[in-house]
């Protein structure tokens, strides 16, 4: 059977808020040691409670852990400071290229003023070209330009060793793309050096620069960021009906807490798609549109799409072989209990049964001594596909799922969910997971970073670790053009 994403803690974005002008620092610390303490803590959470250390299927798991961990602490030098605490940090995280797994400030709790260079131009990844897209000056590569490499080095590699460890997940365009202009739009990362040479191929001849590092402020540099790459775009929470009778299910967020702002309005959405079923099923058009949408639990999708469809239609759409096992632990099973007690069965009846037969499940396994517990839902198919009932498809709505490059963990089971009911993809490619997930956060004992690790491990996944969706049409738009999305969906054809 599918397992479903309960999203318990809702994702963080593994890249700083860098473009801030955060106020000083207020005291000295000994940074030296604070990297040693909080970098020992998350690996033992780590070895405690993710599925990695103990996963048969990922036997390199601990060797990448072990490495990393030695590299943040052969950094743990006597005299360093902040800017090489954060990181060292920053790198140990995104080691493991898992967007659920990692670190990041706490920045209701501490600021820190940053330093920006660059060497007057920028480059933009398009198209799988590294281009000069903005340019001041002059003995400045023009705007056009082609990056060839830098400092003996070719562009993808220069590109890798540079940004891959501030980033994470370097191998996805997606990451790719909304790094690129980070390569001459420098923070002050102390342990990766700045380019001093670099070719560029413009008008069929090659010419070499020697870069001047100058300040940018940080308001400039987020700005030619977001002129280099463009912004994303979220569509809100709602429902609403266009002329021609289609309608269009706005899902920006799947926020995993139903008390906050948006779990309400998520609440009230699938509501209304509940009691709105059968017309929204015959309209002429329909579109979830899932734009900004980072993440959270997938119940809300999963909910949606059983009302649509019915459940036994839906279930012997989505219906696979993949299984999910939860890492046993005092911390995951704390974890999952805490979000339990937040739920109302009357509001979230489904994701209130399955928390707490996860809960269940998991303290048994724990009381058993066992290291996983596989999610086994006495109320699912099984292991045997439901037959498919008889007659046509409940939903005659040719339906659409349209994405960004941002969507990811339960975004992205939407998508797997949607398609898999027969919703044509359109939109841009999506960000990609591996197949641990269902995170986690806690603070690191130094009180600067916050950490997030997750809990299980899925096996026999259709879509493969850190593998993106690829939409059937593409919208090389701006994201925030929805009239013009509109129009461009009414001319596709559905799958």
């Amino acid at each position: 059977m599918k397992s479903v994403w309960l999203g318990v803690v809702a994702a963080f974005l593994a890249v700083p808020a860098l473009a801030q002008t955060p106020a000083p620092v207020a005291e000295a610390r000994d940074y030296a040691a604070l990297l040693r303490q909080d970098a020992t803590a998350f690996r033992d959470a780590i070895l405690d409670s993710h599925p990695g250390p103990i996963d048969r299927e990922n036997p390199g798991f601990n060797a990448l852990l072990e490495r990393n961990y030695r590299l943040a602490m052969a950094r743990a030098k006597p005299g360093i400071g902040y800017r090489d605490y954060y990181w060292a940090m920053t790198e140990f995280g995104n080691a493991f290229d898992d967007g659920h797994l990692g670190v990041t400030p706490i920045d209701r709790s501490y600021r820190h003023p940053w330093d920006y260079r660059w060497p007057g131009f920028v480059v933009a990844l398009r198209d799988g070209v590294w281009s000069v897209v903005h340019s001041e000056g002059e003995g400045r590569p023009a705007v056009g330009a082609r990056l060839i490499g830098c400092d003996g080095k070719g562009v993808e590699a220069f590109a890798a060793d540079r940004l891959g460890p501030l980033t994470g997940r370097w191998s996805l365009t997606a990451t790719r793309v909304r790094n690129a202009p980070r390569l001459f739009l420098r923070s002050d990362n102390v342990w990766r050096a700045p380019a001093r040479h670099c070719t560029f191929a413009d008008a069929g001849k090659r010419r070499a620069y020697r870069l001047n590092w100058t300040p940018i402020t940080a308001e400039r540099r987020g700005q030619l960021i977001t002129e280099a790459v463009g912004t994303r775009f979220t569509t809100g929470i709602g429902m609403s009906k266009l002329p021609d009778g289609s309608v269009w299910i706005d899902m920006g967020s799947f926020e995993s807490d139903p008390q906050s702002e948006d779990g309400t309005r998520l609440t009230e959405l699938v509501r209304a798609i509940e009691a709105q079923s059968t017309e929204l099923a015959a309209a002429p058009r329909l579109v979830f549109d899932l734009r900004g949408n980072n993440g959270g639990s997938s119940e809300w999708i999963a909910r949606s799409a059983r009302a649509l469809w019915g459940k036994p239609w839906f279930d012997a759409k989505t219906w696979s072989e993949s299984a999910a096992d939860y890492r046993i632990s005092e911390g995951n099973i704390a974890n999952f209990a805490d979000f339990a007690a937040k739920l109302d069965p009357k509001d979230n009846p489904e994701l209130h049964r399955l928390v707490t037969l996860l809960v269940t499940g998991m303290k048994g396994a724990q009381a058993r001594g066992e290291p996983f517990w596989r999610f086994t839902d006495p109320a699912a198919s099984g292991a045997v596909r439901p037959p498919l009932p008889a007659g046509p498809d409940p939903v005659t709505a040719r339906v659409f799922v349209l994405t960004d490059f941002g969507c990811a963990s339960a975004c992205l089971d939407a998508v797997d969910i949607l398609t898999d009911l027969g919703a044509t993809h359109v939109g841009q490619e999506t960000d990609a997971d591996t197949l641990y997930m269902e995170i986690r956060g806690f603070e690191l004992p130094g009180g600067i970073m916050r950490a997030w690790l997750p809990t299980k491990v899925y096996r026999g996944r259709q879509r493969g670790s850190n593998v993106p969706a690829t939409p059937r049409h593409r919208w090389t738009g701006a994201l925030s053009d929805t009239p013009g999305i509109r129009t461009w969906i009414a001319s596709l054809p559905a799958g």
